[in-house]
């Protein structure tokens, strides 16, 4: 803990907005598959990629571990774990507000 963890915040701020998004995406995207494939045969080729984001949630705790002290680290686990809620409601309002704009 030596190490100057002045932007210790934002690298969480950046790991909740990656969490946050990734959570969207899951919900956002699942719904709608099949009108999207029609439309971009080529999307089952990029969602087929997407699936490498699964793999970030270890590394993730692990270096917000090295930015926060253990008697706050429980917290900050606590805060980066309400992306997922949150993640699926702006999914829901997306899928919800725009499968009829846009088409699918």
């Amino acid at each position: 803990m030596g190490k100057n963890h002045g932007n210790r915040w934002f690298v969480f701020g950046t790991f909740f907005g990656f969490m946050l998004l990734h959570q969207a995406d899951m919900l956002l995207i699942g719904p709608l598959t099949t009108p999207i494939m029609e439309t971009f045969p080529i999307f089952v080729a990029t969602r087929a990629s997407t699936g490498i984001d699964d793999a970030g949630d270890p590394g993730i705790y692990s270096l917000l571990a090295d930015y926060f002290a253990p008697a706050v680290r429980g917290r900050v686990y606590g805060l980066l774990q309400i992306s997922a809620p949150l993640g699926y409601t702006v999914g829901m309002v997306l899928v919800t507000a725009f499968k009829d704009v846009i088409g699918w």
